[in-house]
């Protein structure tokens, strides 16, 4: 088992270091990365998730023009400020309340220092904690943005028009109600 997590650990290395990585794509190659980091320490890997993907997306559009030096104490970005980036996303913001964006600014967005900035910082609690199934990534200039959900209603970045946001509770219990008449007028004979 040792020896796996430690060819894991180089894999990741690999990821971070070779010239010509597998898709060019700095975040594709953070997200494999990250999931070579997880698998190393037993965690389950994240699964591409669209929504936090475009969140990291608009976030990452938002801070662009943001300089390195002000974001020196970078926190999780606060997502009940912004309203206005959930709804690009089609995010209901009752299902952000779990989820969490993590900005890192890195000049010229060097692999390994955003690896580290995730791995090696305050951030790595969120990167390392269990609860967070789910990731999109995205870059612009010198920013990293991750986003991770849940797979709980409280942080999947579930849409605000999804089919069972729209529908809801009300149409479960309807059917439900509905359900019950039927099976109270049939006979029990008639089974």
């Amino acid at each position: 088992m040792a020896s796996l997590k430690f060819g894991l650990f180089l894999l990741a290395i690999f990821f971070l270091s070779s010239p010509a990585r597998s898709c060019g794509d700095d975040d594709d190659d953070l997200l494999k990365c990250l999931n070579c980091h997880r698998a190393f320490l037993d965690l389950p890997t994240f699964t591409k998730n669209t929504k936090a993907e475009c969140l990291a997306d608009e976030v990452a559009k938002n801070l662009e023009k943001k300089s390195c030096e002000e974001a020196k104490d970078s926190n999780p970005y606060e997502l009940d400020k912004h309203p206005e980036l959930l709804s690009k996303c089609d995010i209901n913001v009752s299902h952000t309340k779990d989820g969490v964006v993590l900005p890192v600014c890195v000049p010229k967005l060097d692999l390994i220092a955003v690896f580290t900035n995730y791995t090696r910082t305050y951030f790595a609690k969120y990167i390392n904690d269990s609860k967070f199934a789910e990731a999109g990534v995205a870059s612009n200039g010198d920013w990293m943005v991750v986003a991770l959900s849940t797979n709980t209603p409280g942080g999947d970045f579930a849409g605000a028009n999804g089919l069972v946001s729209m529908i809801g509770l009300g149409h479960c219990l309807v059917s439900f109600l509905v359900g019950m008449l039927v099976f109270a007028e049939v006979p029990l004979g008639w089974w």
